[in-house]
């Protein structure tokens, strides 16, 4: 009787742990080489590294209000992909939202209330604000989604001040909370050798700039020039920019017919091209309103020589610097 052999009892594996090399085979070793070591023809070059995505921006405006996106525009041209979303089309805003890694939304107007309807669109992204004046009295700030804003800008610390009266929550729904006042373009605003030294006007025009509407107080502007005329008739009133409404346009045809000196001394030019060439034929520029944050155009004529005439309205003296 054959007794049966006993089988070899197999060693049993070796259990791995974290702490355990891996046993290296020939194409884990080949692994090891960096890419950039020549090894004769086979070497591979190294790969070039990969250009970083810039990031795109969009900025969206209502029609007719992108008058102050030009040193916006500049600058964010020079570091982003830029697109310019300047309408009311809700599918337009869509996709532009969509598309982009940042959005700009200019003025807390009826476009901020759809651009931040569209919430979902704009998780994790930057999303910017910039509030001017007017908005700060409208029921527009009833409508926003505040939530959605990661930067709101105010142009002037009384125009911020006035808001988080209104709306309080605001503080604490928004992420960030700015003031950066409006600035002009001192090289294309600028001051001429001939006014350098010059202290009294150029001429007696007097520049008013920009829409006529209730918030610019033309019933006042054109109440005072009559007076004005009345002490001295060579003063001549020029007025850039277009009527928004209908009861003004009544009411200045009828100064005109009641006074002829009156008519005869206010020249309207409408949208000017060139504002800069336009007050630097002026001898005055002036401001009638009843709340403003600085003035752009005041501030323009001012860098240029050109002499104000502003209306005290509501925080003025924060605006001037004394001394």
């Amino acid at each position: 009787m054959t007794t049966p052999k006993t089988p070899k009892k197999k060693k049993p594996p070796v259990k791995r742990t974290r702490g355990t090399a891996p046993k290296k085979t020939k194409k884990s070793a080949e692994s090891e080489i960096p890419p950039d070591v020549e090894a004769g023809d086979n070497a591979k070059a190294a790969e070039p590294p990969s250009t970083p995505q810039v990031p795109k921006v969009v900025v969206i405006c209502a029609p007719g209000l992108d008058g102050h996106l030009g040193e916006v525009a500049e600058f964010l041209k020079a570091n982003y992909e830029v697109k310019f979303c300047v309408t009311f089309d809700l599918e337009t805003i869509f996709n532009a939202v969509k598309w982009a890694d940042k959005v700009w939304i200019e003025w807390a107007n009826k476009t901020a209330v759809d651009v931040t309807s569209l919430g979902h669109l704009m998780y994790q992204k930057q999303v910017i604000l910039r509030l001017h004046s007017y908005e700060a009295f409208t029921d527009d700030l009833d409508w926003i989604h505040w939530a959605c804003i990661t930067d709101l800008i105010f142009i002037a610390e009384n125009i911020k001040e006035i808001v988080l009266k209104r709306y309080p929550a605001i503080e604490f729904n928004v992420d960030r909370i700015h003031v950066i006042p409006n600035g002009i373009d001192c090289e294309r605003f600028a001051l001429p050798d001939s006014r350098r030294y010059q202290t009294t006007p150029l001429n007696k025009k007097i520049a008013s700039l920009g829409y006529v509407d209730y918030k610019k107080g033309p019933q006042l502007l054109w109440t005072a020039f009559r007076e004005l005329l009345r002490n001295d008739p060579k003063f001549e009133l020029h007025i850039a920019g277009e009527f928004q409404d209908l009861r003004h346009v009544e009411f200045y045809n009828h100064l005109r017919r009641e006074d002829p000196v009156f008519s005869r001394n206010v020249v309207f030019h409408n949208w000017v091209e060139d504002p800069a060439a336009w007050l630097s034929q002026m001898g005055f520029v002036v401001c009638t309103s009843m709340v403003e944050s600085q003035c752009k155009s005041v501030m323009e004529g001012m860098a240029m020589g050109v002499k104000p005439l502003v209306y005290n309205f509501v925080a003025l003296v924060t605006l001037i610097q004394k001394g």
